[in-house]
């Protein structure tokens, strides 16, 4: 075969090819195409059956060579010369003599078998033969002379013409053809992007005329600046006019040339030898057709012959017995061919309509021709182009995957195949995919005007993702025809790929702006404005998609992602009726799906909504449709997996994510994912480790940061939490998660404005963020204001109930309102939603221990102090539960551990001291009370215990001591007061007592109990009548109380009061109806004249 630059160049000289047999056997190409020097000539009956073919490179790989200037003669024995004289190895041409049906080389004209004159051209100064300058009659071109290099290389293939006629290549180069010069030359570009030329016009109309041009080329005027069609010329679009519209195929014109007149003489020679062959070969084979046998062989065999070359032929463009050749309907005038050239410019749209109006085209092409190569790579193109930007293409992407393993072993020959194969690569890889690259590569070499080429390639490099390579591809595109709404838009979207919005924007308003019909432009800009927070300018950019009037215009595709961004745009709206508009998000996002079923984006879009809202059965049913691609789709195994997790299966959302990660190690995404499962499952560290492997893998993620940062925060890491938050809000400002990160973080330094602030920032970009109004009632907790947050933390569990720290804390504060029950019922719900929350836990138990519940409180403080080892606060509770459940030992065990974790908290001390003190180890319980002042000196409690021993002991002036140093910290506290007097009185200094008491009861005249306390000090200081009053008054303000009814009896008995007397006595009875000195009451009773 010729070499790559001949078989683009229908207009080079032939290049000589190596024969492929040995020396001195078959046909040579040192000189001419005779038999060689020693070879015995053809004897009677032999039959060379080869031919030269046509010197013009470009039809030599025609299996029916067409005439051109340089085949004077007609098949049989090869001419003696091919621009030359006869070499050595070139047999004498019989003479005229030896021709028994011609009179000879000189024969008459009225002989019709003599050998015509030729035409011969004046030579040149270059000793070129000149070609008449005149257009070929209409009709010249042949009937094969129409066919290209796709068509011919089918009947190649069929007949296995390659070496033969590589064998048969001319020896040496045509005869050079001269060129008129005029004023207008056009160079000519070829469908395979070889340029030549120039040529005159003259030359161009000839070449159509006989074949070497097809009439699909492009020519130029000015030097190969611009190119268009060769019909737009008036003069090649008449030629062409005129070759379309002759009756069928005639001879062409002929000039030959003419060196010498031995050389004419030698040509007439060999004419009348070829003119012998058919007597030859009849003479051979009628010695044959005597054998009756052999007759029948000859007559199947070559029946057989026929059938199965034209039954062949219908696996080519040809048709069955090549019917389509003889009609004239191949190549650029088979009747697809207008259809495809519509399909391609419907292609350069770039939109829904644009596309889908290709791919009925192609399928027209393909009703009309099923074989047509180029109909099956233009639809496989289209039907995944629409698979790929626009939806709505399952059946054809169907049909066209079928057409993908014959297109695979075309895409190094046929541009159309390999841009058809890499498209599809990008839906369902394949092997070829790489090929189909490289081959477009190349043809971009050659023809760098290939906007198809540029674009699918482009689109290869964006999904690797190479957005350098893609950037590349896509300014070139740009460059062919600057401003595009298909340049423009895919610029755009790498620019959003690479974050950089503001030019993003610019290109894609620019591509809305150049068609307004390009609506997936106006989805990217949805899509930006809704991440920049720019929520009604979303709202407007996705309504524009879905507008009634542009309906056909947008693919199911592009229609499904406009309702998410619409319904994430109502999710992120505020509204006093939050709950009605989440519904209302929750339905668009829903009807996003049904816009396109297998819509990934909008599946993953629902489900992320309902895990926020904390409903993972809903997630999880969003995904159902689409699991199957969970193996090479990693965000889809990201919220699956945390579906799974919400669900309580962790065993199944790891499964889940080990098997991604196999199919795509070391995915970020997927390490961050399986780093959540692994940490509310409790392994916190091993969380922590897989979310800094994701920040390795891929920095600009947000999400680990953020989930690192919290995790140090929780920690009290407060420093280390800042970095890896300030990074995050570096990388997502407008995120409603990493502004509540940031404003935990103030919280967390006890800075309650910016705290504040920062959480009302999230809600104002993401209204639902539960966490957010979580945050807004931990503040309000903070500043003590519990309507606040109890009004905070109904919204936070309106939206979601099912978050358990917002659970806890509203159990904590109804514990501190001292509702116990309404204390345990969230505490158990926050226990319930995290089993592994150890502080939760260890909350319920000490609500328990105060509410009676011991056995409860001791089975959930145990596992609280199991969850949180190093929670000191729980091991106190813990030991108090023990303590009150009377296992002294294990209580003060506990609270020695509690110590050792907390060593500065005194409340450790205090329950250390009473436990001692319970276990009768007086001396250490004053250890533990005196430590607990030690720490806290302002700690009224300690003084107080420790005076409690003290009068316990019958050590009141101690005693005293420590309550008047109480009694400093604390003025208001009264029961220090009462305390205080209680020791004077034992002290016997009853007059003081009887101050101190009425000074309290000043202070507080809710402590009615202080009467009989005053009256028994008033007794005890003056006698019994200075205390009568304030028996009476403690009789009347404490009933239930016997002992002022006792005295009461015997005061009014010695005064003579006997009624009165036996109504005190009665009194004490029915208060105290177990009174041990009962039986003397009665008889006072009886002694006073009443009855008991």
């Amino acid at each position: 075969m010729a070499t790559s630059s001949a078989i683009d160049d229908p207009f080079a000289s032939p290049v000589p090819t190596l024969s492929s047999r040995p020396e001195g056997g078959g046909t040579g190409h040192g000189g001419a195409s005779g038999p060689l020097e020693g070879q015995a000539p053809f004897g009677f009956g032999e039959v060379d059956f080869g031919e030269d073919p046509s010197p013009v490179l470009g039809h030599a790989d025609e299996p029916f060579p067409f005439e051109t200037e340089h085949a004077a003669e007609p098949p049989g024995f090869p001419s003696g010369s091919q621009g030359g004289g006869a070499g050595p190895d070139v047999l004498a041409a019989p003479s005229a003599g030896d021709d028994p049906f011609g009179p000879g080389a000189d024969a008459p004209e009225g002989n019709p078998f003599a050998e015509g004159e030729r035409s011969r051209a004046p030579m040149t100064d270059a000793g070129r033969v000149e070609e008449p300058a005149e257009a070929p009659a209409a009709g010249s071109l042949g009937g094969l002379g129409a066919l290209g290099a796709k068509e011919t290389e089918e009947l190649e293939m069929l007949f296995d013409e390659g070496a033969g006629r590589t064998a048969r290549s001319p020896a040496g180069p045509p005869a050079q053809v001269a060129r008129p010069r005029s004023a207008g030359l056009f160079k000519v570009r070829r469908r395979s992007g070889k340029v030549f030329g120039p040529f005159t016009e003259v030359e161009v109309v000839q070449m159509l005329g006989k074949g070497e041009l097809l009439g699909n080329e492009e020519v130029s005027a000015d030097e190969g600046a611009t190119f268009e069609a060769i019909g737009t010329v008036p003069a090649f679009g008449e030629a062409m006019r005129r070759l379309m519209e002759a009756p069928g195929p005639i001879g062409g014109t002929r000039s030959t040339g003419a060196a010498s007149k031995a050389e004419e003489q030698h040509t007439r020679k060999a004419t009348l030898a070829s003119r012998m062959a058919p007597i030859r070969l009849i003479e051979g084979m009628g010695r044959l057709v005597e054998v009756p046998w052999l007759k029948l062989a000859v007559a199947g065999g070559a029946l057989a012959l026929v059938l199965a070359v034209g039954l062949g032929a219908g696996l080519t463009p040809y048709g069955v017995f090549f019917y389509r050749l003889a009609l004239g309907q191949t190549g650029a005038h088979r009747p697809g061919a207008k259809l495809l050239v519509q399909a391609r410019g419907r292609l350069a749209e770039d939109s829904f309509a644009g596309v889908k109006g290709a791919l009925d085209l192609a399928d027209g092409a393909l009703r009309i021709q099923p074989s047509d190569r180029e109909a099956k790579a233009l639809y496989t193109y289209a039907a995944s182009l629409l698979a790929r930007r626009h939806g709505g293409a399952a059946e054809a992407w169907a049909r066209a995957k079928g057409f993908l393993p014959e297109l695979a072993t075309r895409v190094g020959d046929d541009p159309d195949a390999a841009k058809a194969v890499l498209s599809a690569s990008l839906l369902s890889p394949g092997a070829a995919a790489a090929d189909a690259a490289a081959a477009l590569q190349r043809r971009l070499a050659k023809d760098p005007r290939d906007e198809d080429a540029l674009l699918v390639l482009g689109d290869a490099a964006l999904a690797r993702p190479d957005l350098g390579q893609a950037a590349a591809l896509y300014t070139r595109l740009d460059a062919l025809r600057p401003g595009t709404a298909r340049a423009m838009h895919a610029l755009g979207v790498v620019a959003a790929r690479r974050g950089d919005t503001a030019a993003a924007r610019k290109a894609l308003e620019a591509a809305l702006s150049k068609d307004s019909r390009h609506l997936a432009s106006a989805v990217v800009l949805a899509q930006l404005a809704l991440a920049s927070g720019e929520v009604a300018r979303a709202e407007q950019y996705a309504q524009r998609v879905l507008a009634p009037e542009l309906q056909g215009q947008a693919g199911p595709a592009e229609r499904a992602q406009a309702r998410v961004v619409l319904g994430q745009a109502m999710a992120r709206t505020p509204s006093d009726e939050l709950e009605k508009r989440l519904a209302e998000a929750e339905k668009e996002l829903e009807a996003a799906t049904r816009e396109d079923p297998e819509n990934l984006e909008a599946r993953l879009a629902l489900a992320g909504f309902e895990l926020e809202r904390n409903a993972p059965e809903k997630a999880s049913a969003a995904l159902a449709p689409v699991l199957a691609a969970t193996a090479r789709e990693p965000r889809l195994a990201d919220v699956q997996a945390r579906a799974l997790a919400g669900q309580g299966r962790v065993l199944d959302a790891l499964r889940l994510l080990d098997g991604a990660l196999e199919k795509s190690p070391g995915d970020a995404r997927l390490l961050f994912a399986k780093g959540l499962v692994v940490y509310q499952g409790g392994k916190r560290a091993d969380g922590e480790k897989l979310w800094a492997d994701a920040v390795a893998r891929a920095p600009g993620a947000w999400e680990p940061r953020l989930a690192l940062g919290r995790a140090k925060l929780a920690r009290g890491e407060v420093d280390e939490a800042e970095k890896e938050l300030k990074l995050a809000a570096d990388k997502a400002p407008a995120e409603g998660a990493v502004l509540t990160g940031m404003a935990d973080l103030s919280l967390a330094r006890k800075d309650l404005a910016g705290a504040e602030q920062g959480y009302r920032r999230a809600l104002a970009v993401a209204p639902a963020h539960a966490e957010a109004h979580f945050g807004l009632a931990r503040v309000a907790l903070a500043r003590g204001d519990g309507a606040a947050a109890q009004a905070a933390l109904e919204r936070t569990l309106g939206l979601e109930p099912r978050l358990a720290a917002a659970q806890a804390v509203r159990g904590e504060l109804l514990w501190k309102a001292r509702d116990l029950a309404g204390a345990k019922k969230a505490l158990r719900a926050a226990v319930a939603l995290d089993p592994r929350d150890g502080v939760s836990r260890g909350w319920l138990g000490a609500v328990e221990v105060e509410a009676g519940d011991i056995d409860a409180a001791l089975t959930d403080l145990l596992a609280a102090s199991n969850l949180e080892m190093g929670s000191a606060e729980i091991r106190g509770w813990y030991a108090r539960a023990l303590l009150a459940k009377g296992e002294v030992p294990q209580s003060i065990e506990q609270l020695h551990k509690a110590v050792e974790l907390d060593p500065r908290d005194v409340r450790h001390q205090l329950q250390l001291g009473q436990a001692l003190e319970r276990s009768g180890n007086l001396q250490e319980a004053m250890e533990a009370y005196r430590a607990a002042q030690a720490l806290a000196p302002e700690a009224v409690e300690a003084y107080e215990a420790l005076a409690a021993l003290h009068a316990s002991q019958n050590r009141c002036a101690d005693a005293l001591r420590e309550l008047d140093k109480a009694i400093a910290l604390a003025p208001r506290e009264q029961r220090l007061r009462v305390a205080s007097a209680d020791c004077k009185v034992r002290l016997g200094k009853h007059a003081e007592a009887v101050t101190v008491y009425r000074r309290a009861l000043q202070a507080d005249p809710k402590l009615v109990g202080l009467y009989y306390k005053i009256a028994r000090a008033e007794h005890e200081a003056a006698g019994r009548a200075r205390a009568l009053p304030w028996y009476e008054r403690a009789a009347r303000e404490e009933p239930r109380n016997p002992m002022p009814h006792y005295y009461l009896g015997f005061a009014y008995k010695e005064r003579g009061q006997r009624s009165k007397a036996i109504e005190a006595f009665q009194s004490y009875l029915r208060a105290k109806p177990d009174a041990e000195d009962r039986k003397d009451i009665e008889r006072e009773i009886e002694d006073l004249g009443g009855s008991p």
